[in-house]
């Protein structure tokens, strides 16, 4: 090599260092005056492409749980796109291995050929790809694609293992952040659902007190001449007012226990069809209402009887207040679930309603005769057994349901 080739080569390389140099600062600074996850690995992203002059930048958080990655992506506007679900042939290797992964020129590469195939989709001649490691672990995979063959391992890999640290630290401080946002988003919730339930729980006693001193002030009263058939309608109307507040402040404490995980549940193998018949007889039918029962009387499950009969009856009788001609009740078992619906022929539940409704006093109708925590109860006690209870618009030949399924007793 002569002095003329050398001296260019020289240049090039402090070139390229001061571009890297240029963009670890520049990430630094971002990092220092931003917290989003989202800002910080989008913006570095495209610093780093540009400063390695390649075709595409592709930093891929490691997947969760699920095995869904993140995918953060800049291209200089001349490839075509990925078009598959993160993480990509060569992130996954590097996930792998714990590695980088050097691809120079695919036409001399003789490695998995479904990374071959990926780079010729997308129009890719050479790649590399490197592990952001945290502590020991894998966090993220930061990559760059080029049309064109590269000598990524002479002139780009040692400044890129600069970088290392710096991207790691991004991505963790602005994990720990987003994961402190979501917890103070989800206290903020808590608060919220707590001061509904102290407004709603007042809002509730409040009548049935009032009724209750009013009546009792008017029977203290000596100079009213009450009748003897008076005296007795306003005694019962105390006694129903009384149950009434008695069978709020029960159910109130129901839910807090089973919250708590402070119930015990008496389980016994039951049928299904006894659960069911025996909740149908608990409920007063409307004369201008019927229910169907059609339930597999071989299925069997272990639950506490009196508790799952207490979710049939407030599906019953959330059908008997809310929706209207026959309601249906099906029940039968998948081999290890058990699964009940409870339908009518109403218009079913109001889409911007169907979560909202399962939590405590949830209303939708102006009926006194509701506390609205039957369906949160329920779901409460299906909880506790293993179970789910959801509710499912009409579609597909199937009218809008209540759906509860749970575990089928062991050895059906």
């Amino acid at each position: 090599m002569n002095d003329v080739s050398q001296a260019a080569e020289s240049l090039e390389r402090l070139h390229r260092e001061r571009a890297y140099d240029a963009a670890a600062l520049s990430i630094a600074a971002r990092i220092r005056s931003s917290l989003s996850l989202e800002d910080v690995l989008q913006q570095s992203v495209e610093e780093l492409g540009r400063a390695t002059g390649s075709s595409r930048c592709l930093l891929q958080l490691a997947p969760n749980a699920e095995g869904v990655a993140q995918l953060i992506e800049w291209d200089r506007g001349d490839t075509k796109p990925l078009g598959l679900r993160p993480p990509t042939p060569i992130a996954r290797a590097v996930f792998g291995t714990a590695k980088p992964l050097v691809i120079g020129d695919i036409e001399q590469f003789d490695g998995d050929a479904e990374i071959v195939a990926y780079l010729e989709r997308v129009g890719s001649v050479s790649a590399i790809s490197l592990p952001i490691t945290w502590r020991g672990e894998v966090v993220a995979a930061i990559g760059f694609q080029d049309s064109r063959a590269r000598d990524w391992e002479g002139h780009d890999l040692p400044l890129l293992k600069r970088l290392d640290s710096q991207l790691a630290a991004a991505i963790v401080q602005a994990e720990a952040f987003e994961r402190q946002r979501a917890a103070v988003a989800e206290l903020e919730n808590l608060t919220r659902l707590r001061e509904d339930l102290i407004a709603n729980v007042s809002h509730e006693l409040r009548t049935p007190l009032a009724a209750i001193g009013g009546f009792a002030k008017t029977l203290r009263r000596r100079d009213l001449e009450l009748g003897d058939e008076e005296r007795r309608e306003m005694l019962g109307i105390i006694d129903e007012q009384t149950e009434q507040l008695t069978a709020l402040t029960e159910e109130l404490l129901d839910l807090a226990r089973f919250h708590r995980g402070a119930i015990r549940l008496e389980r016994k193998p039951v049928t299904l069809a006894e659960v069911v018949r025996r909740a149908a007889t608990a409920v007063q039918l409307p004369p201008d209402r019927e229910v169907v029962i059609t339930v597999d009387e071989e299925t069997q499950l272990e639950c506490d009887l009196n508790r799952m009969q207490q979710v049939v009856v407030n599906l019953l009788v959330n059908a008997i207040r809310h929706g209207r001609g026959t309601i249906t009740v099906r029940g039968h078992s998948t081999g290890k679930r058990v699964v009940l619906q409870v339908t009518d022929e109403g218009v079913g539940v109001a889409q911007d309603f169907q979560e909202e409704m399962f939590l405590p006093f949830a209303h939708r109708s102006r009926r006194n005769d509701s506390s609205g925590l039957g369906l949160a109860i329920s779901r409460a006690i299906v909880d506790a057994h293993g179970g789910s209870l959801e509710y499912r618009e009409a579609g597909r030949g199937e009218s809008h349901q209540f759906v509860v399924e749970l575990p089928a007793a062991e050895g059906r």
